[in-house]
């Protein structure tokens, strides 16, 4: 069996060194491109309220 392209989940919190390594180097033996995938929660953010241009300033 071989492997095209290895998937790896980096955790956002948590040092990725010691699995990117071992990512690598796995990757490396069986000729297999890296993909690095990291999540993050998206937080909902306010709408800016609309500017109301219809008052001329004087």
């Amino acid at each position: 069996m071989s492997y095209r392209s290895i998937l790896v989940n980096l955790d956002i919190d948590r040092p990725v060194k010691p699995i990117t390594n071992a990512a690598t180097d796995l990757a490396v033996q069986v000729g297999a491109r890296l993909i690095g995938l990291c999540a993050a929660q998206v937080f909902r953010m306010r709408r800016p309220r609309p500017m109301d241009f219809s008052v001329a300033a004087i």
